[in-house]
């Protein structure tokens, strides 16, 4: 989550809608022209998307079908800018929170390192999958996550 100092109202702020959106695009390298044709809009549509005007959901929902785009990041800035699809290697039953972040973990990786995901999750599973190796594996992807070179979108 973005959050900023605002220094007049002397508050944290999170980054608007537009501002994420603009990130967005900018973390997938793509110019406005791009990403206009991409979703069949004007290029002055999607500088009105980054400036002042709220990303209709019908191209929300095109934006997370071409590009992944977690509509709960975009709206509140929660969570990852980006959705994963969660391989076999990263699927825990009944945990979602530490599937997602196994998941998000794998995604960084490169592939001659995703085998330390998998390891953490057999680890995970052999000890009973409890609270205890729950926290034990959260602490170690976390831990993992913060290694990694890439920051997290």
């Amino acid at each position: 989550m973005n959050i900023k100092y605002d220094k007049t109202s002397k508050v944290l702020k999170k980054d608007s809608r537009q501002e994420r959106f603009r990130k967005f695009r900018e973390a997938l390298s793509l110019s406005p022209t791009e990403l206009a044709k991409a979703l069949g809009v004007s290029r002055p549509t999607v500088y009105s998307y980054e400036k002042n005007v709220e990303v209709p959901r019908d191209r929300l929902d095109q934006l997370k079908q071409l590009y992944k785009l977690n509509p709960d990041w975009y709206a509140f800035g929660n969570g990852t800018m980006l959705l994963f699809e969660a391989p076999e290697d990263t699927k825990v039953p009944d945990n979602d929170r530490l599937t997602d972040l196994l998941t998000e973990v794998y995604n960084y990786l490169p592939p001659e390192k995703r085998h330390l995901v998998k390891a953490i999750k057999e680890e995970y599973l052999l000890k009973g999958s409890n609270v205890a190796a729950n926290d034990e594996a959260l602490k170690l992807l976390k831990e993992l996550r913060d290694k990694i070179n890439k920051p997290l979108l």
